[in-house]
């Protein structure tokens, strides 16, 4: 079993050296960003994900 802990403290007011936005989204829409960002690295993994494999899928997450 794989734990991936995506819980971190954001404050939106905490200074910051560059600019940064800060987008919300369920863990479900997380994932799949999570997955086309990683998998849209190299050529292969574009691929892959077109073809519709995922690194992470939805289902592996518990109950929101």
């Amino acid at each position: 079993m794989r734990i991936i802990d995506l819980s971190l403290p954001i404050d939106e007011k905490a200074f910051e050296v560059h600019h940064v936005e800060i987008e919300r989204v369920s863990h479900k829409a997380g994932v799949e960003k999570f997955n086309r960002v990683i998998m849209g690295k190299t050529l292969k993994g574009k691929l892959q994900y077109l073809l519709g494999k995922r690194i992470l899928k939805k289902e592996d997450l518990p109950d929101e």
